[in-house]
């Protein structure tokens, strides 16, 4: 654990910004309150993930020391929702709303919760079973002596692991995570992250052009289209099916 006095005042400074900022900000405008949260709900994520790992990256890191593509998008979506509603409530505070924190979500935005929470538990579930498996792992010995060697990564039945947390990188999030595929691109990886990408964006442009038209007490935030939503329950599904596959690469007796 790396967490020291720093990461504590840290994130009493961050909720003394976000107090600061209901009472500043949304007077002058709503659009810069709402990108004011999003930038300090982002902070407050790296503050806690180098607390824990000592690394600025440490939230996305996963029980495998790789950067998890799951952790990503459910994170994206965490500050995102969180600083919409956040911004919402305090604006409704500086107008004198009787119920500021009546505001409604979308119920797309819901589903889509409920989407990437599903992939973020079902991936250690779907992993958890394979590591259980025997492995006949001469091939995976010795491309760790070609490529990597043992210092680097292991192996805990058919998954693949990084020895160490300094290990993750960005890369993570678009290779296989067992033996027989963690030198190969995923293409359900990649697909999850360019359709998670492009509703990502899509909202934040609809959140800018919705802050910046905003006039009064705000009631309820955007909707995000549904077919969109398909589109990503499409993608997930098919994410936590291939994840689903075994790849053992000379699996064992």
């Amino acid at each position: 654990m790396k967490w020291n006095v720093w990461h504590s005042m840290g994130l009493l400074l961050i909720i003394g910004l976000i107090v600061l900022v209901g009472f500043l900000m949304p007077s002058q405008s709503y659009l810069a309150t709402w990108i004011v949260i999003t930038l300090i709900l982002l902070i407050s994520v790296l503050v806690i993930g180098h607390g824990i790992t000592g690394m600025w990256k440490g939230a996305l890191i996963d029980e495998e020391n790789k950067i998890s593509l799951s952790r990503f998008q459910l994170l994206c979506w965490t500050v995102l929702v969180l600083s919409a509603f956040l911004s919402a409530a305090l604006i409704n505070i500086t107008n004198g709303s009787s119920n500021p924190l009546a505001i409604s979500v979308p119920e797309e935005l819901w589903v889509l919760m409920g989407i990437s929470t599903t992939s973020l538990v079902g991936s250690p579930l779907i992993k958890s079973n394979k590591k259980t498996k025997p492995l006949n792992s001469l091939t995976f010995k010795a491309l760790m002596k070609k490529d990597y060697g043992p210092d680097k990564i292991g192996n805990s039945g058919y998954i693949v692991f990084n020895v160490s947390q300094k290990d993750a990188s960005w890369g993570d999030m678009f290779k296989g995570e067992e033996v027989g595929n963690f030198t190969q691109l995923d293409l359900a990886k990649i697909q999850m992250f360019y359709f998670t990408m492009i509703a990502v964006l899509s909202y934040i442009m609809a959140l800018g052009g919705f802050f910046a038209s905003a006039a009064s007490a705000i009631s309820g935030l955007p909707e995000l289209s549904a077919s969109l939503i398909a589109l990503l329950g499409i993608s997930h599904g098919g994410y936590l099916v291939n994840k689903g596959i075994p790849r053992p690469a000379n699996a064992g007796k």
